[in-house]
């Protein structure tokens, strides 16, 4: 797999309590432990990443570098509703951004 160890963007879209479309990005090293993949972050909060979800990751082309954080990768995903400040228990605990 060509994005293993290398920075990885994790976009998830979501929608806010008015029912408008609203993303966040996070940023990590994509690793594997054991057989399992994490999103490695300097921040302690490592969510894993499903087996499933890996074939979605694709390459971060020159002109959304900047916009996803300078990383090599990407991985879309939706998280349905979440409100600003709330904690993703299914993503390691990440925060959505306020």
């Amino acid at each position: 797999m060509e994005a293993l160890n290398k920075k990885l963007a994790l976009v998830l879209w979501s929608e806010d309590e008015n029912g408008e479309e609203d993303v966040a990005v996070f940023s990590g090293i994509l690793v594997s432990r054991d057989g399992v993949y994490f999103l490695e972050k300097c921040d302690s909060k490592n969510p894993e990443l499903l087996a499933e979800w890996l074939e979605r990751i694709r390459p971060v082309s020159e002109d959304l570098k900047e916009t996803l954080l300078g990383c090599d990768y990407q991985l879309a995903l939706s998280v349905g509703k979440v409100k600003g400040g709330q904690s993703m228990e299914s993503f390691g605990g990440l925060k959505w951004p306020e």
